[in-house]
């Protein structure tokens, strides 16, 4: 969540501020603007923000194949190999997320991570599991809700 994710929070919340001033006839909204039990939070993609794309015992994803293999049809040459590192910076992604006063926050997981020959006869990667773990665990430890979802590229052989 740093790089280009917390650059467009941080231009986000500064254009809202720099509008409200301007611009009397936008509200200004405050946390207290929402009922008690309303739940702010965040969310990211598993391959936008982890990295660490060749670490750990994790398989190649679909969208790594492709911009490795073509870069050339990516606008700027990038792919998921570092993103924004979360992989091995989610504690102070989760420090982020609490220093903000989000209460929740939205993940998901890659498969090629936890199956990283894309089926469970090609074994469990352990990292995997514990990586997931660790986040989750974090985010507890800060009382933050937490829900995911399975990166939504799954392997032709998982989809069996």
């Amino acid at each position: 969540m740093r790089g280009k994710y917390l650059s467009l929070l941080v231009l986000v919340l500064a254009s809202s501020e720099v509008l409200a001033m301007s611009n009397s006839s936008i509200p200004k909204l405050r946390r207290s603007d929402f009922p008690e039990d309303f739940i702010f939070g965040s969310a990211t993609s598993a391959y936008q923000v982890e990295g660490a794309a060749h670490e750990d015992g994790r398989g190649p994803s679909i969208w790594d194949t492709f911009s490795e293999k073509y870069p050339e049809k990516i606008k700027d040459g990038s792919n998921g190999s570092v993103a924004d590192n979360s992989y091995h910076l989610y504690k102070e992604d989760v420090a982020l997320l609490h220093q903000i006063g989000f209460n929740a926050y939205r993940f998901s997981i890659s498969w090629s991570r936890i199956l990283p020959h894309g089926n469970l006869k090609g074994g469990i990667n352990q990292a995997g599991i514990d990586y997931y773990n660790n986040i989750i665990n974090e985010l507890l430890s800060k009382g933050k809700t937490t829900s995911n979802l399975t990166e939504a590229k799954v392997t032709p052989s998982l989809s069996r």
